[in-house]
């Protein structure tokens, strides 16, 4: 994930493997100087809220107010509409939810001969 997000503008920290503190990469962009922290999850079954959840507070307590939680699988129906709640746009954070499906359009950055899953896939800028 650090390779992706560097392919996309950013300067990487990883955090360490265990006790990161609920957040795998901590990095600012190198156009804008924006920060962002990054929660990785490689499982099968679905995300929580709960675990969503857990990255706002982070956020919260870091005082970084973007955040991108990435999934092999992908996200419960609330914690999918945890990125959309009012209060974290009235106070200025975000956090955008990045599936397996997401992620395969991600590493299209790396491989020309992956087929693009999705074009409507956001930069992560």
């Amino acid at each position: 994930m650090a390779a992706i997000f560097k392919e996309h503008g950013w300067h990487v920290e990883l955090t360490q493997r265990s006790r990161d503190g609920g957040k795998d990469i901590v990095m600012c962009h190198s156009e804008n100087g924006e920060k962002a922290l990054v929660e990785c999850k490689r499982y099968i079954n679905k995300i929580s809220v709960e675990k969503v959840d857990r990255l706002i507070g982070v956020q919260l307590i870091d005082g970084i107010k973007k955040a991108f939680f990435v999934t092999s699988s992908d996200y419960t129906l609330p914690a999918k509409r945890r990125q959309f709640s009012a209060n974290m746009k009235e106070f200025g954070f975000s956090i955008e939810l990045k599936n397996g499906n997401d992620l395969l359009s991600l590493l299209d950055c790396f491989n020309e001969l992956i087929p693009p899953k999705n074009r409507s896939i956001e930069r992560l800028a």
